[in-house]
């Protein structure tokens, strides 16, 4: 059979072939444009296998060979961080991190490296930057249990932030709590928002009364990528929500610092 004057075996092979030759001639001229590309991007490939098959080590040497082949691009810099990350190194992680996205904006633009990247920073305490990788990345998301979780860590980061965040960071634990209602991460983040505003108290009593009496709750607080301070504030709302006003003040105490340390005073200061 022919189309035209083109038999159809030669239009099907021709096809077939037209991806792989496209791909190969991309490979080309990024290669003549920046010696070097292809094998810093093999280099990279290889450390993304290493990372995804929990071999962190050895995605850490590939990862930082090939960035000292192009120091200038950004994947191997975003393998290299998190990998880091899960070796428990939160700070040379994030700061490898950062420099990727001092590269290109969109380096973790994927969600899964987002994600995982956003909670690396906000352990390491970079939490502006991981609040502006969020919102980049939620405003791309279609909805998922993936995207509720991100809408916690956001309530989390931007509740860190100070003041001026506070209504970000009740947005966001309430997008969270609407696709999963009784997620104690998020029930006792928007406790600690509503008392901060001087909101509705019944709701978080409710909320906060809700996580404590679940139990569990100082292993729930120390999962979160949260400074010490914000873990005892959250601490504090679950104890006098179950009525343990002393347990509460002492609470408040510890997190007497950072930007929340003037709310932590008073908070106390009325127990007493």
């Amino acid at each position: 059979m022919t189309i035209g004057r083109v038999p159809l075996a030669l239009l099907v092979l021709f096809l077939g072939a037209a991806p792989r030759a496209a791909h190969a001639d991309s490979d080309f001229w990024a290669e003549v444009r920046q010696p070097g590309t292809r094998a810093y991007m093999e280099e990279v490939t290889r450390a993304r296998r290493a990372l995804r098959a929990r071999r962190f080590n050895r995605a850490t040497q590939l990862a930082q060979h090939a960035s000292e082949r192009l120091p200038e691009r950004p994947e191997a810099l975003v393998v290299l961080g998190l990998a880091r990350g899960e070796l428990g190194d939160s700070e040379h992680g994030a700061a490898a991190l950062e420099r990727a996205l001092e590269r290109d904006p969109g380096a973790l633009d994927d969600p899964l490296d987002g994600g995982q990247g956003a909670d690396l920073l906000a352990r390491a305490g970079h939490h502006e930057r991981a609040s502006v990788l969020l919102g980049r990345l939620l405003g791309r998301m279609s909805e998922g249990p993936n995207r509720q979780s991100l809408y916690v860590l956001y309530g989390d980061v931007l509740s860190v932030l100070g003041p001026e965040r506070l209504s970000d960071a009740e947005r966001a634990y309430r997008e969270a709590l609407r696709a999963v209602a009784h997620d104690p991460r998020a029930a006792i983040g928007l406790a600690l928002v509503l008392h901060r505003q001087d909101g509705d108290e019944d709701e978080w009593r409710q909320l906060a009364e809700l996580v404590a009496t679940r139990g569990r709750v100082d292993e729930l607080l120390n999962s979160l990528p949260i400074p010490d301070p914000e873990r005892f504030a959250r601490k504090a709302v679950a104890l006098l929500a179950i009525g343990d006003r002393t347990g509460a003040r002492s609470a408040w105490d510890h997190a007497r610092e950072g930007v929340w340390a003037e709310h932590a005073r008073q908070a106390s200061e009325a127990l007493r």
